[in-house]
């Protein structure tokens, strides 16, 4: 029986052995892992930080390369600037940038982000070269002298259409008479009317006599006593004692008031009572 009891007890001290071996384990275990992990994150992050400076120095912009819009990526680099570091190039080193123009404080701030790498003299001058401008004839206009040339021709043809358009229109010639400036009696186109009816009454009077000789008939008679004879062909009417009454080729009898409507008029030899 003790000898049983013996054996038991060595067998729960031996687990109970084993069990503390365990835990001492995963202790040692959970102690090491935290610095394990530490030193992890600094090696990656000592890793990354070299990286990062290799790819920084290596992503530098060198100016006298670089074109201009990667010159215009540079912190306070724009068109303006940019356009000035290409054509001040080539440049020696990053501080050379004063001499083009670039200022001081702009030129600090590029330290880190550009480089000057060197160029071959012939390489800049073939650079320098490489589009030369074209030389003007002599005489020839450049294209803004000629588009100013145009503008000025436009606008003095502007100009004049303008003072065409506001000009009064000149004033037609009244005809007057004038003395000295006094105007004396009445206007030439008023005496021209009054004189237009008796210049046509002294032709009608021509055609008239003219006419007699056309005569083929004799004098015809009125219908009735106190009638007019009116001349078709002259639109002039003719009363009894009349040389041409009723005697002209084309005529009609009519009474006076009605000759006096339909536009004839009474002849020369015609004598109110």
């Amino acid at each position: 029986m003790s000898t049983r009891r013996e054996a038991g007890r060595i067998g729960i001290m031996r687990a109970a052995l084993h069990l503390v071996a365990v835990i001492t384990l995963l202790a040692a275990l959970g102690a090491l892992a935290p610095r394990g992990a530490e030193a992890a994150k600094k090696k990656s992050s000592s890793h990354k930080t070299e990286s990062t400076t290799h790819r920084a120095s290596a992503q530098k912009v060198d100016i006298n390369t670089a074109t201009e819009s990667d010159l215009e990526d540079l912190p306070g680099i724009g068109t303006v600037l940019a356009q000035k570091i290409i054509s001040g190039r080539p440049y020696k080193s990053v501080a050379d940038l004063k001499h083009a123009g670039i200022p001081a404080n702009v030129v600090a701030g590029l330290k880190g982000h550009v480089m000057a790498s060197r160029v071959a003299p012939s390489a800049s001058r073939a650079s320098a070269t490489s589009t030369p401008r074209p030389r003007r004839r002599a005489g020839e206009k450049s294209a803004a002298e000629k588009h100013e040339a145009a503008e000025k021709h436009e606008a003095a043809e502007n100009h004049e259409a303008a003072e065409s358009a506001t000009k009064p229109a000149p004033k037609e010639a009244s005809g007057q008479r004038t003395f000295f400036g006094i105007p004396i009696g009445g206007s030439a186109k008023k005496e021209e009317a009054k004189s237009a009816p008796a210049k046509s009454e002294r032709s009608e009077a021509r055609s008239e006599a003219s006419s007699g000789g056309e005569e083929t008939h004799a004098a015809l008679q009125p219908p009735e006593k106190g009638m007019v004879w009116a001349n078709t062909d002259t639109k002039v009417y003719h009363v009894e004692g009349d040389r041409w009454y009723g005697a002209t080729k084309h005529g009609k009898w009519m009474w006076e008031d009605q000759a006096v409507r339909e536009g004839f008029r009474a002849s020369q030899q015609y004598k109110k009572p």
